[in-house]
């Protein structure tokens, strides 16, 4: 067996502590589960989904682009074998330059789901775009090995977006709508 192997019971995902759900984002922490029995875990994706389903092919997982344009949204990844994933910074740096690091089972780390708003359908690649409002997600990491094997861990609790906030014009016309309805009743 070449796949990573998953470390028993393996913690959750869960919605970072003291953060909330937003209309197109959510903070959630990211535990490794994967054990380094089979060769080092050298990369890591994020898988994000609408139905509580593992893929039979991580390969073939669109990117956000190509998801977000589905009605309902397919799963994607938000990010695609990144390496320093665990360095805690939101980002998957793609620089050849960065010496390879293997993170440790139970590394944690703090991660925003949906957290690069500059991503638009025409976004080059993978893009952690923003998310549906009023939309159950599920999220699980995949760890690939340094020979080429990888394993999906356990899916986060349902998290659900919340509403999309009304924006400012919005607001001002329905309360000249609501008033105009109560002066003329």
């Amino acid at each position: 067996m070449t796949d990573p192997a998953l470390v028993p019971q393996s913690p959750l995902i869960n919605i970072a502590p003291g953060s909330e759900v937003s209309h197109d984002k959510f903070n959630v922490k990211l535990v490794n589960p994967f054990l380094n029995v089979n060769g080092d875990v050298v990369a890591f994706s994020i898988l994000v989904t609408t139905k509580k389903e593992k893929p039979t092919n991580v390969d073939v997982v669109p990117s956000w682009k190509e998801a977000k344009s589905q009605n309902p949204m397919l799963s994607y990844l938000a990010v695609k074998r990144c390496q320093n994933l665990f360095d805690g910074n939101d980002q998957c740096w793609t620089n050849n330059h960065r010496r390879r690091r293997v993170a440790e089972p139970l590394t944690e780390v703090l991660f925003t789901v949906g957290g690069d708003s500059s991503c638009s359908r025409s976004s080059e690649g993978y893009c952690n775009g923003p998310l549906n409002p009023v939309t159950t997600y599920y999220v699980a990491l995949i760890g690939y090995n340094e020979v080429g094997g990888y394993s999906i861990g356990e899916f986060s609790e349902p998290i659900q977006t919340g509403d999309e906030p009304i924006q400012t014009g919005e607001q001002h016309e329905y309360l000249k709508c609501f008033i105009f309805v109560l002066v003329h009743m």
